[in-house]
Parts: structure tokens; C-alpha cells; sequence
């Protein structure tokens, strides 16, 4: 069923809605878990191949640059051929490509396996099954997206021990092989986003109308479905010329204009306000991702055992499954502005980061890590309620996506720049501390946002739309 044979309903804010919490839930916590496992399997990789640090941050790199990339093809893709789909082929693309990577013999066929064709499978479930809470929640938007997001801390924290468990027990090689086979899971939670549409002339569901939105009312119909203004008025021959030099010009044009607006989301672009979420997204996941995929490794340096350092990433999992869901509860409170949320969680994290380079026993970086988690936590649920503050509710799926974008093509350099620290120095402190600092940075241009977007808006005063003739 195309989109011109559908209609949407009105959000219900609840009922089968609370199903697509639920499968969301569930597709976040087999991806993002397998997403967190990186750092377990980092260490793995280091062992396996043999290669230099910064060599081996190119999976997580590569890794983060197709997922965040894909994300908005997903958006793109469900909005043409439906939400479930985008969710069950993508999940099983996925699946496959950490299962070939348990055949890779080189460290390259890591980066393609696991790094490329994984990674753009679960890009293009990520944000399609996100989307479909947008669709069925308004009034309750914070809350379902705070328990949707929670299923990211749920998988991180059992994916995280239960891969160093399989790795310890079956090898690197059978642990992607057992990963694969939950990845496949996501098929079966994909099933459940139901559209929440009603099909034109259903015989049970209501019947509803659907009309362009070039209709006016000085145009008529013609036989092909167009509208055309005062058709009447030339002779027949020039019509159908008209129409054929329009079709001729369209076709290319207006499908280069349709695709970037529908998949990278240029469209938003014109809003300056945007701008600025790309930075504080780019600066954010600069940072983060030097965390996440090295955190474990950086634990062993400061002495740290095995079985401990896998602990660290299934706390910091723990703390957001807990934490994303009060958060949402917390952006339900009208005087909580979301933009405050991310410019709150964003300080925290800056300040720790620094700190955690001077506390070095595992009581201290499991300090580290709850805090962290939080911080994740609340940046994801923040953001996404940010998006809706500033950009719209209506563009939140859009916006998200584009903002996917910008952390893949920061995250194709902030892990192998960590990796070639360690390298170089021997030691992450440097890459940790240049982590902190642009936290804080983009905490004061997050907390900023406000009166950036009324100077804005002062000086780009809105033009009223032109009345159609």
C-alpha cells in the first residue's frame, strides 16, 4: 500500500500504540546492544589480528559512520514502502553481516562485514521504528519516546556481559555467531509496527478521502488525476503540450529535490536553528563515541581485569535503562524546557570525563560509568524531544535523521583519533581530556539555544505565503 492510498489517523496516545513502545523497546535493545558490545568485541578484535589500536577503531568508526549515514534512507524508504518492512529486511541484513564476520581472516573484511553491511542494517531499523512512536503519541510523546529509548541501556546492559561471557567461553568467532542470531530477533519486533492508517474504501475499517495537495479551487481535474488552472481557457492541442513539457521537466527535477528532502533532510537546513543542532550533534558524538569504544581498553590500561572492564559498558546500561524513561517522565513537567535536559547532561559528562582520567580503580570508573549512562540517556531522549521543541513534532523522524547523519560522519574519525593517542603516547588521557572539553563546549551553546533561535527569528522575520492563483 503506497502513500497515496492511505490515510493517517489522529495519534490515540495509547492503546496498540504502547505495542510499537514495546517492539521499539525491543529492536533498540538487540541493536543498540550489539552497537555497545563494540567495545568488548574491540578488545577481541585487538587479539584476534593482531594489528595497531588505531587500525582496529576503524570497525567502530566505520561501523558508526554506516549506521548514523543509513538512517535516513530508513526514514525515506518507510514513508514509500511502510515502516514494518524497513524494519524486518533491514534486521536481516544485519544479522547477516555479523555472521560473515565471523569468517573474516583480515582485518578488512571486518570493516565491510561488520563495519558496512551491519552497520547499515541497523541504521534503518534505528530511526523507522523511532519514527512510528511520533506517529502514535503526542500528548505522551516524552513518555513513550524515555521508555522506547530505555531498550538501548536494556541491551547494552546484558549484551555487554554476555559477550565477554561467549568470547571468554566460544571464541570471538562463535560470539558473532550467537550475535547474529539474536540481531535476527529484530525481524520478529519489526512485525509489530502496525501502520496506523486506514485504507481507502476498506470494507472494515472507515472509509476516508484522499486528495492532492495541488487542488484549488479554480482548478479542475483532468483524467490523469492532475489539477490544472483554468484548463478550460486554452485549446486542447496546447494542453496536452503544456502537460507533457511539465512531466518532461518535473521527472528529473522534482525527484533530485524530493529525494534530499526525504532522505538527507536538506529542507531543514534553511532553518538556522538547525545548524546549530548539527554542531552540538557532531561535537556530541565526537566524544561519546571515543567513550564507548574505548572505555574497556582504557580500563585494562589502568589495571583493571577482564571480567571487571566488561562490567563497566553493562552498568552503563543498567544506569540507562533506568534513567531514560525518569528523564522522559521528567520532560513531561511543563517548566523543563528539552533543551535544558541535553544542556544539563552534556556538562556532567564533560566535567566526569576529565575526572575519570585521575580515578583508576574500578570502584572509581564504576562511578564513572553510571554517570555516563545517565548522561546518555538523557542526551538521546533530550535531543529527540529537542528536535520537537525547536524544529516541530512534525519533522521529529526527519530531524533526528539528519541529525543521525552528522554523527556518522563524525563518528568515521573520533575512534581511530583515540586509537592513534594510545598509539602514540600510550595512554588515552589526551583523547579523554579533549572529550570532556568539547562536552562542555556544547553544553553552553545547547543552553544558548533559546535566545539564538528568537535573535533568529528577529531578523529573519517569517514571509506570509503567497495566495495561490
Amino acid at each position: 500500500m503506497t502513500d497515496a492510498e492511505i490515510s493517517r489517523q489522529k495519534p490515540p496516545d495509547g492503546g496498540w500504540g504502547w505495542v510499537i513502545v514495546l517492539a521499539t523497546f525491543a529492536i533498540l535493545a538487540i541493536s543498540g546492544g550489539n552497537v555497545y558490545s563494540i567495545g568488548v568485541l574491540f578488545v577481541a578484535f585487538l587479539d584476534a589480528f593482531g594489528r595497531s589500536k588505531a587500525d582496529t577503531s576503524w570497525i567502530g568508526s566505520i561501523f558508526g559512520f554506516s549506521l548514523c549515514l543509513s538512517s535516513s534512507l530508513g526514514i525515506a524508504l518507510a514513508r514509500k514502502l511502510g515502516h514494518r518492512k524497513i524494519v524486518i529486511i533491514p534486521g536481516f541484513v544485519a544479522s547477516c553481516g555479523i555472521l560473515a564476520s565471523s569468517f573474516a581472516t583480515e582485518l578488512y573484511h571486518v570493516y565491510i562485514s561488520y563495519g558496512i553491511v551491519t552497520g547499515i542494517g541497523l541504521g534503518l531499523t534505528f530511526t523507522v521504528a523511532f519514527e512510528m512512536i511520533s506517529i502514535y503519541f503526542k500528548r505522551r510523546l516524552k513518555i513513550a519516546v524515555g521508555m522506547a529509548l530505555a531498550g538501548v541501556g536494556a541491551g547494552q546492559l546484558i549484551l555487554s556481559l554476555l559477550t565477554q561471557f561467549l568470547v571468554e567461553t566460544y571464541g570471538w568467532r562463535g560470539t558473532l555467531i550467537i550475535l547474529s542470531a539474536f540481531e535476527a530477533h529484530v525481524c520478529v519486533a519489526g512485525a509489530l509496527l502496525r501502520p496506523l492508517t486506514t485504507e481507502v474504501n476498506d470494507p472494515v475499517l472507515p472509509s476516508v478521502v484522499v486528495t492532492t495537495n495541488h487542488e484549488s479551487k479554480d482548478s479542475k481535474l483532468d483524467g490523469d488525476g492532475e489539477y490544472f488552472h483554468d484548463i478550460i481557457t486554452y485549446p486542447p492541442s496546447e494542453v496536452t503540450v503544456m502537460k507533457e513539457d511539465k512531466k518532461k521537466e518535473d521527472s528529473i527535477l522534482c525527484s533530485v529535490k524530493s529525494f534530499l528532502k526525504t532522505v538527507f533532510g536538506v529542507e531543514l537546513l534553511k532553518k538556522p536553528i538547525c545548524l546549530f543542532l548539527v554542531f552540538i550533534t557532531i561535537g556530541y558524538g565526537f566524544s561519546e563515541l571515543i567513550i564507548s569504544v574505548h572505555l574497556v581498553r582504557r580500563a585494562r590500561d589502568f589495571g583493571i581485569g577482564d571480567t571487571q572492564s566488561a562490567y563497566l559498558p553493562a552498568v552503563m546500561g543498567l544506569i540507562q535503562l533506568i534513567g531514560r524513561p525518569i528523564i522522559g517522565v521528567v520532560g513531561q513537567i511543563p517548566c523543563v524546557k528539552a533543551h535544558a535536559i541535553v544542556g544539563v547532561v552534556l556538562a556532567v559528562f564533560g566535567v566526569f570525563t576529565v575526572i575519570s582520567t585521575y580515578i583508576r580503580s574500578f570502584a572509581g570508573q564504576l562511578l564513572y560509568v553510571c554517570l555516563v549512562g545517565i548522561c546518555i540517556g538523557g542526551f538521546f531522549v533530550g535531543l529527540s524531544l529537542t528536535v520537537s521543541q525547536f524544529l516541530g513534532q512534525e519533522n521529529m523522524g526527519l530531524g533526528i535523521s539528519l541529525l543521525m547523519q552528522a554523527l556518522g560522519l563524525i563518528y568515521l574519525a573520533s575512534g581511530s583519533f583515540a586509537g592513534w593517542i594510545r598509539d602514540k603516547y600510550g595512554v588515552y588521557d589526551i583523547a579523554f581530556w579533549t572529550s570532556g572539553l568539547v562536552f562542555m563546549l556544547m553544553s553552553a551553546v545547547t543552553f544558548a539555544l533559546p535566545y539564538v533561535d528568537r535573535a533568529l527569528k528577529r531578523e529573519r522575520p517569517q514571509r506570509p505565503t503567497p495566495a495561490f492563483h
